[in-house]
């Protein structure tokens, strides 16, 4: 599909509801690129963004964000998905009312676990925190991923996801049903394959599997990227700084 600068399709179903497959699916139909939470969560300027648009909602600094706000985060995007996009639900509703809405479904006692397992073991992981530190310090382009995925787990499930998660979940699929009509809504399980999305999307349905891509190992791979490469980062700096302090020393020495 042609992109003409605006957002197509707002993909609100919870992450680690199959929507790294969707977004697989999407783009071989021609929408991409897909805005997806490697976009969100890895890229320093996004991040940065999300900061300031989390800490805005959450605890009333600065301006909310708008259609001119989401438009610089996602420039070049046809499709918006997973967190922390997923946080505003609303917002992205009203900046970009002619777009479809896709909720992506799960079995919210599977979908629990596997959240816990992956995403939100990640803000708790002594690792995580610890490589998050070292971004900090060495002002490395990861080093807003922690601070919004805290913020974005704090804020959309008040503070406490392994209690609060299954009541947030089902209070955020009845909100988008309520607030989305049916002809632009499509409640979608990626089990169902190409059929449902293609008639959603009026396009012709690709006669080859469905994208099955295993989002759990996805998740959990990104997340040791992260930290494998905050501490070769920190070695390779600390080897300079050593290096230095020891030509300094021999410097004076002479």
């Amino acid at each position: 599909m042609k992109n003409n600068g605006e957002v197509q399709i707002l993909v609100l179903g919870m992450p680690r509801t199959g929507m790294h497959s969707l977004k697989l699916a999407l783009e071989e139909l021609s929408y991409g690129p897909v805005y997806h939470g490697e976009d969100g969560m890895l890229n320093d300027a996004s991040t940065r963004q999300w900061y300031k648009a989390l800490r805005s909602k959450y605890h009333g600094e600065g301006e909310p964000f708008r259609k001119k706000d989401f438009d610089r985060i996602f420039c070049g995007f046809q499709v918006v998905s997973d967190m922390p996009a997923v946080a505003f639900p609303d917002e992205l509703i009203q900046a970009y009312p002619n777009a479809k809405v896709i909720l992506t479904l799960r079995d919210i006692d599977k979908w629990h676990k596997s959240f816990i397992a992956t995403v939100y073991a990640s803000t708790t992981y002594i690792m995580s925190i610890a490589a998050a530190y070292v971004a900090n310090i060495l002002l490395s382009p990861t080093r807003w991923s922690l601070p919004v995925a805290i913020m974005f787990f704090n804020g959309y499930f008040r503070g406490d996801f392994p209690n609060n998660g299954k009541t947030v979940f089902i209070e955020h699929y009845q909100h988008i049903r309520d607030q989305v009509s049916q002809d632009r809504l499509l409640e979608f399980d990626i089990r169902d394959g190409w059929k449902p999305l293609c008639e959603f999307l009026n396009m012709p349905i690709p006669n080859h599997a469905f994208p099955n891509s295993n989002e759990k190992e996805a998740v959990n791979k990104k997340i040791r990227m992260i930290i494998n490469n905050e501490i070769c980062r920190s070695i390779k700096i600390s080897c300079i700084l050593i290096l230095l302090a020891s030509l300094t020393y021999s410097f004076y020495r002479l």
